[in-house]
């Protein structure tokens, strides 16, 4: 039947109008990318942003689910993920189509289309997720860095940003202190490397095919992915389709169907760019509740059972006592205790790129295996300033207690203990010490005065440690609480010197 100059004039004009909403999603898109490194970017301790620098983690709603699982609280900070559930459960996979920055990168290059990987693989996502949230019961959340939005952080908190700062403006020390001193300052090259390994592997999937990692890992996609198939807006396909197949090489996800034309709305993105292809304007969106499920990936009873087994199995091994570390130097950032931070801690690295003087690093297996890119602070390459809060106040899942700076400079990391072997008297650590908690004293079988640490008033700063000149380690370090025999200081401390 010939199609008339009106029905050719119609179709042109729907077309268009997807053509014209396709463009406002990629506007949409880098305007929130630019938001997301705008934030990173502003992640100091001056700050300056009049937006939550954490705001894409509150609405991130496998972050707010495993941690509120974890830690057995609701987190008020995470609320914002309702919003999330609600526009997912509404209008299908926004997040990862138009809001995931790392989505939005993975957009910009790779092929469109990648035949031949097995549509089961796309089951793998989904078992990840449920291995996630079954470690999340038992509180434990080592797997948390999978989080799409704590793997675009971690290398720009932890790695690109240092880098940049380590060549414009190198960190110095407040004293003059020996070359062999200054020589431990720069970045640890291998931590940083591995810090960035996941998103370096992440892009390079992309060249596989496009959106890899969305298709078949990613935990948060995989979570979204499910939500979707409830959502009350779907892609539909008219009789008037022609079979053309013009829009099938143009889904990102490559999901629709070289039968039907139809789409998983799971794996649909709300992407538009096979609408703005449909010259004969077949496609539209229709509502209704009616769920999507029926694909050969679509996790089964069995397989669900099989990860959460998983999970549980993995957690409860971290947890033993072999693989738990007895790293005496394990110091977490002020106010967090070390059960409680492993419930809450998301690997984010915000707290790394937020500290001042350089002291806050993402462990590699110091920590041990549960603790993986969990902050520990290392004395000897920065202190906690005194007069710092910024650490608690970006922690987006409460892990670091968003504590005042006055309960802040209250807050015991850990311990001092002078080695009076190595000791060599300069009374830089008794000078230099915020809180008056190291006295002179003389030390049976050595000749002279030594510095001694006071328990009762040391908050483990480390600013002794830090200013140390002894090449090497220093001869006073900072233990973590119970390392030196004892579960630390009592909560009041005497304020800063005067």
């Amino acid at each position: 039947m010939p199609i008339t100059k009106e029905e050719r004039e119609r179709r042109k004009q729907v077309r268009r109008r997807w053509q014209s909403l396709r463009r406002v999603r990629q506007l949409v898109q880098f305007l929130l990318l630019a938001l997301f490194l705008y934030l990173v970017y502003k992640t100091t301790r001056d700050g300056g942003s009049p937006i939550p620098v954490n705001l894409f983690s509150r609405f991130d709603p496998l972050l707010a689910l495993t941690s509120m699982l974890a830690s057995r609280s609701v987190i008020l900070n995470l609320a914002p993920a309702i919003i999330t559930v609600l526009a997912t459960l509404a209008l299908g996979r926004i997040w990862c189509g138009w809001i995931c920055p790392l989505g939005t990168v993975l957009d910009l290059f790779g092929p469109n289309v990648r035949r031949g990987i097995p549509e089961r693989f796309r089951q793998v996502k989904y078992f990840l997720l449920f291995v996630v949230i079954a470690a999340a019961l038992l509180a434990s959340l080592p797997l948390m860095w999978l989080d799409p939005i704590t793997i675009f952080v971690r290398p720009l908190a932890g790695t690109i940003y240092p880098a940049i700062l380590q060549k414009t403006a190198p960190i110095q020390p407040s004293l003059e202190l020996p070359s062999a001193r200054l020589a431990q300052l720069p970045l640890k090259p291998l931590v940083h490397l591995v810090l960035a390994l996941p998103l370096v592997i992440v892009l390079g999937l992309n060249l596989v095919a496009k959106r890899f990692w969305c298709r078949y890992l990613c935990p948060l996609g995989a979570l979204v992915a499910l939500l979707s198939k409830f959502s009350w807006l779907k892609r539909f396909v008219a009789d008037s389709c022609p079979k053309c197949k013009q829009c099938v090489p143009e889904c990102p996800m490559d999901t629709i169907s070289e039968e039907d034309f139809s789409s998983d709305p799971g794996e649909c993105l709300q992407c538009l760019n096979c609408f703005a292809r449909c010259a004969v304007a077949s496609l539209t969106f229709k509502g209704g509740w009616s769920p999507g499920f029926g694909y050969e990936y679509d996790p089964s009873r069995r397989q669900i059972l099989a990860s959460l087994a998983t999970g549980v199995v993995g957690a409860s091994l971290l947890k033993t006592g072999l693989l738990r570390s007895k790293n005496p130097y394990q110091l977490r950032p002020p106010g967090a205790r070390e059960e409680e931070f492993l419930t809450r801690c998301v690997r984010c690295g915000r707290c790394i790129k937020v500290c001042p003087n350089n002291a806050l690093h993402l462990a590699l297996f110091e920590a041990g295996l549960e603790s993986i890119w969990t902050p520990m602070l290392m004395p000897r390459i920065g202190y906690c300033d005194y007069s710092c809060n910024a650490c608690g106040q970006v922690c987006p899942s409460g892990a670091i207690p968003p504590l005042s700076l006055e309960e802040k400079r209250k807050a015991v990391i850990g311990t001092a203990h002078v080695d009076v072997d190595r000791c060599i008297r300069c009374m830089f650590c008794r000078d230099m010490c915020p809180v008056e908690a190291i006295e002179v004293v003389e030390v049976k079988g050595k000749r002279g005065e030594f510095p001694k640490v006071t328990p009762e008033r040391c908050i483990g700063c480390g600013f002794c440690e830090y200013v140390c000149p002894v090449e090497g380690e220093a001869a006073i370090r900072v233990y973590a609480p119970g390392a030196l025999g004892y579960g630390g200081p009592p909560e009041d401390r005497r304020g800063p010197r005067e």
